[in-house]
């Protein structure tokens, strides 16, 4: 049964990954190609990307208590630690940008094609892309 457990929250934690990553990225794309988009939908997504956000980050504590933390001074420590510390990034360069969304809908902006808002949510999929890499990394070595 605790297998079981342990592969349901490594596979929901992967799943959610692939989600925020597909979702930011077609945003961005969204906000490239298109002439605007919705400021609603933004808002909409910008709910979604912090409940997403959240349920990453507490199965992939579930993940480590599961497979235990390696010594800081070891590769994978080192690997984990620079992980951590992009996730910590996006997640800060993710609260810029839900601020530029909010600041657009209290604008009652109904759509946009605002520049800073395309560049935050590029640097978010980067950043994403970053961290999902290193997790590779540390899973496979």
């Amino acid at each position: 049964m605790v297998v079981s457990q342990y592969l349901a929250v490594r596979i929901l934690h992967v799943l959610t990954a692939g989600v925020l990553l597909g979702t930011v990225t077609t945003v961005c794309l969204a906000l490239w190609l298109e002439e605007s988009v919705s400021v609603r939908l933004l808002a909409w997504l910008e709910g979604a990307f912090w409940g997403g956000t959240s349920l990453l980050v507490f199965t992939g504590l579930g993940n480590l208590v599961a497979f235990g933390t390696p010594p800081i001074d070891s590769e994978p420590g080192t690997i984990l630690a620079i992980k951590l510390g992009c996730v910590f990034v996006v997640a800060a360069g993710s609260v810029v940008r839900t601020f530029a969304v909010l600041h657009l809908q209290r604008a009652d902006i109904s759509r946009t094609t605002n520049s800073g808002v395309r560049l935050l949510y590029g640097l978010t999929g980067l950043g994403i892309g970053v961290v999902i890499v290193l997790a590779g990394v540390l899973t496979h070595g």
